[in-house]
């Protein structure tokens, strides 16, 4: 079949891509943020600094105990607005912790879980225009290609007292990929629970550049 060439692209499903002079390429979903903005009435929002709240941690006890409580969320589109949150991720590395951890309690959100949903909305309206941009090939330190962040918080899961921990790739100073997760089994200290992230990332490492 023949094929015409319709150019650079500029919106792929909700990503608005640009190539700058430079040969850069970056992503941005402001579009797409403005309007699960508009579809969960969040467009007037207040703005908030970080996508969660560092004197909130979600557990099973904040779910939906009662039959009150099940009737009040009934009416709020919890699920739907996390799936929402997640293409998010697409391009936002900084607010897969907190959209993780909303994942975590579809079954029975409380109302401190849509409170913390509505949080991450609130982060993404004043950040909207962020983006991540992939450079033309260069990188900033020589004979250096592949650089990776590891982090992890000890027993951070206030249910079964697992640690998460998170990583982020970066190729050639441009990221690559990005994960967050609970650790499989309990570290009984905050070492343990370090260099069991390390060796997480380290596999993806492995799998991605090879």
């Amino acid at each position: 079949l023949d094929t015409k060439d319709l150019g650079f692209p500029e919106f792929v499903i909700g990503l608005h891509v640009k190539r700058h002079s430079s040969g850069d390429i970056s992503l941005n979903q402001q579009l797409y943020i403005e309007t699960i903005l508009r579809r969960f009435e969040m467009q007037d929002c207040n703005i908030a600094d970080t996508p969660a709240d560092p004197n909130v941690k979600l557990s099973r006890k904040l779910q939906a105990k009662t039959n009150e409580q099940k009737a009040k969320m009934e009416s709020k589109p919890y699920r739907s607005l996390v799936g929402a949150l997640l293409y998010v991720l697409l391009t936002r590395p900084d607010c897969a912790v907190a959209v993780n951890e909303l994942a975590r309690f579809l079954n029975d959100p409380g109302i401190s879980m849509w409170t913390a949903a509505k949080r991450v909305l609130r982060f993404l309206k004043g950040t909207k225009r962020h983006k991540l941009r992939f450079n033309a090939g260069r990188h900033s330190r020589p004979g250096q290609s592949t650089c990776v962040f590891v982090d992890s918080s000890h027993a951070d899961d206030r249910d079964e007292r697992r640690s998460r921990c998170g990583h982020i790739i970066y190729y050639n100073d441009s990221p690559i990929m990005w994960r967050t997760v609970l650790q499989k089994r309990k570290a009984l200290s905050t070492a343990e629970a370090e260099y069991r992230a390390a060796t997480i990332a380290n596999k993806d490492v492995l799998w991605k550049i090879g």
